[in-house]
């Protein structure tokens, strides 16, 4: 808790949870894709700003952290886990469902890959960034859009709004492939102790 600078480079080959709390030093940031190197089995980083700091300031940290932990994930090899959360100080289940908020028809059954941080418009409590191991098939499209996606039953289109979008929209999925605007009625987010793929 508290925890200011600097942060050293060091090589973690056993640390699987890093939780970095009430963080005074924005700078932490920058060390996103670092841990991905120096710790080849880190399953959860949890990184919070104190709330001292600006919200628009803590906001752009959050953004920019999960742009680079998104980066290093895409190029370095495949993890069989791995969890952000840049929210709050929750500590995160091995596997993620993405469910439609109205229908609660899956989106994504089960990732294992997968961040949270904080919504970036504001009907939108936060954003979940998966890879799309599970996408579940049937999934439509907004207006044609294969970067807006919404469930099978369409229960958003009616509004012009859409659920999920794909990498290539003009909604940052923070090098991941796909980003869940999740809220009350938008995207309910499911968690599981369950690693099973089935």
């Amino acid at each position: 808790h508290g925890s200011v600078g600097p942060w050293p480079v060091l090589c973690l080959p056993s640390l699987r949870v890093l939780r970095v709390l009430e963080c005074l030093d924005l700078t932490f940031m920058g060390t996103a894709s670092f841990w991905m190197g120096a710790c080849p089995v880190l399953e959860e980083i949890c990184w919070t700003v104190d709330s001292s700091i600006p919200e628009q300031q803590r906001r752009i940290a959050a953004q920019t952290f999960l742009q680079l932990v998104g980066g290093s994930l895409k190029t370095a090899p495949r993890r069989s886990n791995f969890r952000v959360n840049v929210c709050n100080q929750n500590a995160l289940a091995p596997s993620l469902a993405l469910l439609c908020g109205r229908c609660k028809e899956p989106l994504f059954a089960h990732e294992r890959i997968y961040a949270l941080g904080p919504g970036t418009q504001p009907h939108i409590d936060l954003e979940a960034f998966v890879f799309g191991d599970s996408l579940q098939a049937g999934l439509s499209l907004l207006n044609g859009d294969n970067t807006q996606l919404n469930c099978p039953k369409r229960c958003h289109e009616a509004q012009g709004l859409f659920l999920i979008a794909r990498q290539g929209s003009f909604i940052d999925t923070c090098g991941f492939e796909f980003a869940g605007a999740c809220g009350k009625d938008l995207v309910n987010l499911a968690f599981s102790d369950s690693t099973d793929t089935d």
